[in-house]
């Protein structure tokens, strides 16, 4: 059975107005996440699956994107030689059209 959330999450954010590259990079996550919606792929693994043309910089410009729209949260993890980075795909939270702490003042008051 496949996992639904990972289509839900991919299909989300191919219709946000993110940059082509945002969703080639997604794209990329989306491939490698496992059944736990996390993965582990390094910028040189992301590059090539991009087709290999050096976008290192431009890979964390559109890892942070993600990261900022709330579609991925990026953890530090220890390994054997070093430290390698797990992405954990997540929806974002929707955002309430009033905060909490708006005050209407069209409201009458009491």
């Amino acid at each position: 059975m496949p996992n639904s959330f990972k289509y839900q999450w991919l299909e989300a954010i191919m219709s946000t107005q993110a940059k082509p590259m945002t969703k080639n990079v997604a794209w990329v996550l989306f491939k490698h996440a496992s059944i736990e919606n996390q993965c582990w792929p390094n910028l040189t693994t992301i590059d090539k699956s991009l087709g290999g043309q050096g976008h290192g910089k431009n890979i964390h410009r559109q890892i942070r994107q993600l990261s900022e729209l709330g579609f991925i949260q990026k953890t530090s993890v220890k390994v054997l030689k070093g430290t390698s980075t797990r992405y954990s795909l997540c929806m974002p939270k929707p955002q309430s059209e009033v905060s909490p702490h708006q005050i209407d003042s069209d409201s009458p008051s009491e």
